[in-house]
């Protein structure tokens, strides 16, 4: 994740939101940790936790998810409770079965 922000030439308060893996316990408490220690008190969003993995397609479904979100600048309330004002990048971490952990930076063009 940190990486991402370097190549994006960002910083972490530039993020609004991030899409977390979720999904895999052991991996699980290894990103919520990088998560707090990279931002502070960033709203997280697990689709994984409530419909597990996408058989392969489950970073698309993250870049996916959060395109719609900036497009539409809405958060789904199956996701988050509380409203977010705006948001322009999304950080997307994807844990696939091979355990490979990629983190992608969606944003809007404007």
């Amino acid at each position: 994740m940190g990486n991402a922000l370097k190549k994006g030439n960002l910083e972490a308060e530039d993020i609004n939101i991030v899409i977390t893996t979720m999904d895999n316990f052991e991996c699980f408490n290894l990103e919520k940790e990088a998560i707090n220690s990279l931002f502070n008190n960033i709203p997280k969003i697990s689709f994984k936790q409530l419909w597990g993995d996408f058989l392969g397609s489950s970073a698309h479904f993250g870049i996916l998810l959060a395109s719609e979100i900036i497009k539409k600048q809405m958060v789904p309330k199956l996701f988050i409770t509380y409203e977010i004002k705006t948001v322009k990048k999304i950080l997307v971490n994807n844990y696939d079965k091979d355990g490979s952990f990629t983190t992608y930076i969606i944003s809007s063009v404007n």
